[in-house]
């Protein structure tokens, strides 16, 4: 299995608005790694992907290693999110999954839409990335 780090991508004001391919649009990411990484692994019968795809188990024995990374382009825009944030919460829902898995999914039960834009653009959008020190310029190689 390989861990892979995590770096995420945010819109921000400075984004060619033009440009619908996010991976050309949107540049600038946090400069520190996400907290949890994600895993690969090759498939084998016994192999478990755990929620999130942060960690995987097996039965037998595994080697674990790091060596990926992730350019992570999980918020797009506004509506992106919106709809996100929609569908993941009637996922959840249609579950029997314990309330503690997707609690970030789970926590706009019941939100406005209006309070879903405010959040994303609280969390995940930037008005001015030269001015944020947990941001860096770091187009998508491609």
């Amino acid at each position: 299995m390989v861990t892979a780090d995590l770096f995420n991508h945010l819109p921000s004001a400075e984004d060619e608005k033009e440009m619908p391919n996010p991976l050309y649009r949107i540049g600038w990411r946090q400069r520190q790694r996400a907290p949890l990484p994600k895993i690969c692994a090759r498939a084998r019968p016994d192999l478990v992907i755990h929620a999130g795809n942060h960690s995987a188990s097996t039965q037998g024995t595994a080697l674990t290693t790091a060596g990926l990374a992730i350019r992570h382009f999980s918020w797009r825009s506004e509506e992106q999110y919106l709809q996100k944030i929609r569908n993941g919460a009637i996922a959840y829902a249609a579950t029997d999954l314990h309330e503690s898995l997707g609690a970030h999914w789970r926590m706009f039960n019941g939100a406005s839409d209006e309070a879903i834009r405010e959040h994303f653009r609280r969390w995940f959008f930037s008005e001015r990335p030269r001015d944020d020190d947990s941001l860096i310029f770091d187009p998508a190689p491609l």
